[in-house]
């Protein structure tokens, strides 16, 4: 039973996929995004664990991501839903708007805009985030550092349940396993959990091929 009811919920199912382009196949899909209304999918297991570790406590949570970012979504809705505060420190300019921004303010979060550059070295890992906290704002507030589409050591933690809970459902190893990823964190602990190898990198993008071996690294306990 987790300390915080956001994420008392049973396993996502594990849901095969019918159909005459499967004829000769066995497809299932792992139904995540029904984990929760708002804040579901691979958000919503990387959530859990750092999350959980605040227990008892009233943090302000900080965080990184685009205008359109998923994780900036899910952090939002999840800390409204335990009445915590968020800053989400987004790349681009003041005036840029979209949906996503929209609903963030519209559950309390505050926004503030980096330039590109500053958002590249906000993934150092040298706290560089505090220089972007509007001071007078949360004044000795708790802060909490959330990186870059919540990919820490305790995140990974939450995405490595979801292979034991297929497996458990299906009841046999896939042959393959396809899953969208765009910054690779969930991609790696995956192939971690299941290979406990270094992936295959499948794309020749610098950045990407970067971040898929040091978080594998991490979820193998490698740093």
């Amino acid at each position: 039973m987790s300390a915080l009811p956001l994420f008392n919920f049973p396993a996502s199912p594990c849901q095969r996929l019918e159909s005459r382009f499967f004829a000769d196949l066995e497809v299932w899909i792992k139904r995540d995004d029904l984990l929760h209304q708002q804040v579901s999918g691979n958000k919503f297991r990387k959530l859990k664990y750092p999350l959980q570790a605040l227990a008892g406590r009233s943090p302000c949570m900080v965080t990184m991501g685009g205008p359109w970012s998923n994780h900036l979504h899910a952090t939002a809705h999840a800390a409204a839903l335990l009445g915590w505060r968020t800053i989400g420190l987004v790349r681009g300019a003041p005036e840029m708007q979209s949906a996503t921004l929209d609903d963030c303010r519209q559950l309390g979060m505050h926004i503030v805009c980096v330039t590109r550059e500053e958002y590249r070295q906000l993934r150092q890992p040298d706290d560089r985030w505090r220089q972007h906290l509007p001071a007078p704002y949360f004044a000795g507030a708790d802060y909490v550092w959330l990186p870059e589409g919540g990919s820490s050591a305790a995140a990974l933690h939450g995405v490595a349940e979801l292979v034991d809970e297929a497996i458990d459902q299906i009841r046999f190893i896939p042959d393959s396993i396809v899953l969208a990823c765009v910054a690779g964190a969930a991609m790696s602990r995956y192939l971690g959990k299941i290979a406990r190898a270094n992936p295959t990198i499948i794309s020749s993008c610098g950045y990407f091929t970067y971040r898929v071996i040091r978080v594998c690294k991490i979820s193998l306990g490698h740093h």
